[in-house]
């Protein structure tokens, strides 16, 4: 798909995003919408919950404001599950993963 994009002219003027949670229901969707909207310059509307990952995106390692929560055992987002030790080597693999990845883009856009 990025090949073909690039081929038709469209790849600085698309944004891509590929979502999973391999069932951890880690991510919260509602953070995707803003970004797209930030990157494309567009404001964003007033009754907006999310938030943007353009700052994750610009400065990879750097902590985000937005911590995980299990949205099935807790839907009104009270209790931080990064802060419960058997999540922390998930949480750390997590991490890791979106660093190198980030990395890869980084070096690829070089």
């Amino acid at each position: 798909m990025l090949n073909a994009l690039e081929s038709l002219g469209l790849k600085d003027n698309t944004i891509v995003i590929l979502l999973g949670d391999h069932g951890f229901f880690l991510v919260e969707f509602v953070d995707i919408y803003p970004t797209p909207c930030e990157l494309a310059g567009l404001d964003l509307p007033y009754h907006l919950q999310g938030k943007s990952f353009v700052p994750l995106l610009n400065s990879p390692g750097e902590s985000y404001a937005r911590m995980p929560y299990d949205r099935l055992a807790d839907p009104e987002e009270n209790v931080n599950i990064s802060e419960h030790s058997e999540n922390e080597r998930i949480i750390k693999e997590l991490h890791y993963k979106l660093v190198i990845h980030l990395e890869k883009r980084d070096r690829i856009i070089q």
